[in-house]
């Protein structure tokens, strides 16, 4: 764009609407050549998840929620502890949210992964265990809600974990998201209104 000191004013120099255009299809022609490449990558794998860390045990052990979905429509979440140390003197909530890959190493210091910052952004609290604690329910009975009857985890139910835990993504080719899982795996689709925290008495024991 060009400015116009002499009346204020500003204007689009000759052909610069026709190159803004150019760069638009481009850009748009790069996204969809990206999004196939994850989703061809994601058809060879056989399982995809993640964990988030949520805090410190009174020992100082890092505790984590983790989940992994297969392509056969399997859906397993884990924690490394009870979720109740959580709540005991001495414990420390994750200062945000920080999740990774499987095996992926941490580098993040007990201090940094903990640390309380003004503008907090997924910080761990006790409803953020209770919500992990119905969803790991949910998938242990393999409740029709979230999976159908062949006990395939419906597209609605995965996101709702994937957000609760690990979503990934990334720049790389490989570095895909569970959304990227949709277009490559064949999911249910069922009942995509229902709230996990209804189905039965809530808040579940820890």
């Amino acid at each position: 764009m060009v400015y116009n000191a002499t009346n204020n004013s500003v204007f689009a120099p000759k052909g610069y609407n026709d190159l803004s255009n150019e760069r638009l299809v481009e850009d748009a022609k790069r996204k969809i050549k990206k999004r196939k490449a994850k989703m061809e990558y994601a058809k060879t794998i056989d399982s995809f998840g993640g964990k988030r860390f949520l805090g410190l045990t009174p020992k100082g052990n890092r505790v984590f929620a983790s989940y992994t979905v297969y392509k056969d429509g399997n859906l397993k979440i884990d924690f490394t502890h009870n979720l109740s140390v959580l709540l005991q003197e001495g414990s420390m909530f994750a200062g945000q949210r920080y999740t990774y890959k499987h095996n992926e190493k941490i580098y993040d210091t007990d201090e940094q992964l903990t640390r309380k910052i003004s503008h907090q952004r997924g910080e761990v609290t006790v409803r953020t265990l209770y919500w992990l604690q119905r969803l790991k329910n949910l998938a242990d009975a393999k409740n029709y809600k979230g999976f159908d009857k062949k006990k395939k985890v419906t597209k609605f139910f995965l996101s709702k974990v994937a957000h609760a835990i690990y979503v990934g993504g990334g720049t790389g080719d490989t570095e895909i998201s569970y959304a990227d899982l949709y277009r490559a795996w064949d999911f249910p689709e069922y009942d995509p209104y229902f709230n996990p925290e209804t189905v039965y008495s809530y808040p579940d024991e820890l």
